[in-house]
């Protein structure tokens, strides 16, 4: 029944896309790391007193009747907390931020333990087996799991999602089936063996599906849907079901029921959000108390950095993401002590990358950025230590094409080849290219004579405007006129999707095979860089291909290693795309805060800070 290194058990199997970090946090912890098994036996939990005065009042159910028959157990970082207050954030929008909420919110069958990422761990699931070579997996989930209004949470809901929104193109938000969905270009099979029990299938291995379980979205309520899907309600309009279910809608409305810890109470459009606490939110810390410890998560919308940066040194919020501080951080550091607060950091992680596009619209741009010599001179005139120092004072390495640390295929001689500060290596490789400056106006000439001069597109918030800034200028300094477009994300976003862009800044992928849209052509239309893979890809990004389907479906780790350090190698040979360096993000909490992680793992692929900051656990101090 079981094969390979694949595990008829609750433990993951060995993943070659290991999470460990080199770096460990220095935290005293006084919380039982394991809970007394009477507690679960006996049902002896604890709950907030907010929720206690419900229950009195009859307008719940006891604490044990809330919770499923085996809930999960969390370990705080430090210490068991104290029920109630309200942790404060910010949002720099709320329509265009709903990402930031799903990251933090969402619950799936699986996840990354947290605040660092050393392992794959159940979470919805309570069980899983693989059979039939890895060509199925069962997932049992936990009985008497319930969605926040009471409803229970079953195998239906799971199918809801992905049955009727997922799979059906009319109901879906995206025109484009997710690719992390997609085996050997079919979508996975999805069936209910019975209300807690869902069987996954396919033609080819599952491995990789275990990452994908770890993602944010697996279910949404079928009984609060259902009624506006035109499969179950005759009167029904798909229109008005993409409505009711876009992904802002969901994380952000009140009334709609959640997993999350906690569920959408007030929305106040272009101001503030707040959530508060689900009372049939189904973890427990080691010592039986339900999660989460605060009451109310409050969001304010501020799209101003400093005036988000002021209104947390005054003690208005709780934690500041690295955005809003990294050009003042000695300012911010040095009033730590009389500010009330900590600067923390995140593990070092490959952070952004500048995306040419293969595809551009230009005919004769588009081969430049073919040319492999253009891309490296492209990468050689980048000065990083020099913007590690003005932009992140110091934090960032130098690196080129990279990947995270947590890999078994990281190496640093990859990640820094092609990361020198050269721009006379640079000047000459573009002069052998064929790309010269013939007039003699500083500008080199692209092959139909026109001037050698790009559009660079970089959001308008945080240091990506000032990283344009100084890549324009390293450029020009090479001959390569540079028109930035900075804009709100609601205008970059999607110049992205659609491929209408010629350069690109936004956020380095790290995981081969977590994130394979980004590096390969999977599905249509993929990668956004080169939207045309599909018929014009080079042979080197062909070959990519294969070796990311030999280590997709691999059952050996060992084969599935070396697939992947393959592929590292040729994305260090080729540079498709330039990074710009690795970052050690800095956040801010408010020493009110207890149990704050002191290290954190920012990368996207385990939803970044915003999952890393284990929120349930945080808790308010007297």
């Amino acid at each position: 029944m079981v094969t390979g290194c694949v595990k008829s058990s609750n433990d993951i199997p060995p993943q070659s896309e290991k999470t460990s970090s080199t770096e460990k946090p220095t935290v005293e912890r006084t919380a039982p790391l394991e809970i007394d098994p009477t507690i679960l036996s006996e049902r002896r939990f604890g709950e907030a007193p907010i929720l206690a005065q419900r229950v009195k009042k009859g307008e719940l159910p006891p604490i044990g009747a809330r919770l499923p028959e085996n809930p999960m157990v969390v370990s705080p970082v430090h210490e068991i907390g104290q029920f109630g207050g309200t942790i404060r954030q910010r949002l720099v929008t709320d329509v265009f931020d709903e990402g930031i909420i799903r990251k933090m919110l969402s619950e799936n069958l699986l996840g990354y333990e947290k605040p660092l990422p050393n392992r794959q761990i159940l979470n919805l699931a309570e069980k899983y087996t693989f059979f039939e070579d890895g060509k199925k997996l069962r997932l049992n989930i936990r009985k008497g799991l319930r969605w926040s209004d009471g409803a229970p949470f079953t195998v239906d809901d799971i199918l809801f999602w992905y049955e009727d929104m997922t799979l059906d193109e009319n109901a879906r938000q995206d025109p484009i089936f997710p690719s992390r969905w997609t085996n050997a270009g079919s979508p996975v099979s999805m069936e209910k063996e019975d209300e807690w029990t869902l069987l996954l299938s396919s033609q080819r291995p599952l491995p990789w599906i275990l990452s994908t379980l770890c993602h944010d979205d697996i279910a949404i309520p079928k009984h609060f849907f259902s009624r506006h899907h035109p499969r179950y309600n005759p009167e029904a309009t798909y229109d008005n079901f993409k409505k009711l279910t876009t992904r802002a809608n969901i994380a952000l409305s009140p009334g709609i029921p959640r997993l999350s810890a906690w569920m959408a109470s007030k929305w106040t459009r272009g101001l503030m959000v707040e959530y508060e606490r689900n009372p049939y939110y189904w973890k427990v810390d080691t010592e039986g108390n339900q999660l989460p410890y605060a009451d109310v998560l409050q969001f304010t919308v501020l799209a101003n950095d400093q005036l988000a940066l002021l209104k947390f040194q005054n003690g208005e919020l709780d934690i500041l993401s690295a955005t809003a501080m990294s050009s003042q951080y000695a300012a911010v550091k040095s009033g730590e002590r009389r500010g009330g607060y900590t600067l923390r950091f995140s593990v070092p992680s490959p952070e952004y990358n500048l995306f040419l596009n293969w595809d551009a619209h230009r005919p004769v741009l588009r081969e430049a950025f073919r040319n492999r010599s253009v891309r490296i001179a492209l990468s050689h005139a980048i000065h990083r230590d020099e913007m590690s120092q003005l932009l992140a004072n110091g934090f960032n390495e130098r690196s080129c094409v990279s990947f995270s640390r947590a890999t078994s295929y990281y190496s640093e001689e990859a990640a820094l080849r092609h990361s020198d500060y050269d721009p006379e290596k640079a000047r000459a490789m573009l002069d052998k290219a064929g790309y010269r400056d013939v007039d003699g106006d500083g500008i080199r000439e692209l092959r139909d004579g026109s001037p050698f001069r790009l559009v660079l597109d970089c959001l308008s918030q945080g240091l990506v405007p000032d990283f344009g800034e100084l890549v324009a200028g390293y450029w020009e300094a090479v001959g390569i006129k540079v028109d930035l477009n900075i804009a709100l994300q609601e205008i970059i976003v999607p110049r992205r999707i659609v491929g209408d862009f010629e350069v690109t800044i936004t956020r380095s992928p790290t995981h081969l095979l977590g994130q394979t849209h980004m590096y390969a052509p999977v599905g249509p239309n993929l990668p956004f860089w080169h939207r045309n893979a599909d018929r014009e890809a080079p042979e080197w990004l062909r070959e990519i291909l294969e070796h990311l389907e030999r280590a997709k479906y691999t059952m050996e780790t060992q084969v599935r290693e070396q697939e992947l350090a393959r592929i590292r190698d040729l994305y260090t040979e080729q540079v498709p795309f330039i990074g710009m360096g690795s970052s050690r993000g800095v956040w801010g909490a408010r020493n009110r805060l207890g149990n704050a992680p002191k290290l954190i793992n920012g990368e996207d692929l385990y939803r970044a800070l915003q999952r890393s900051l284990f929120l349930e656990q945080i808790f308010i101090r007297n």
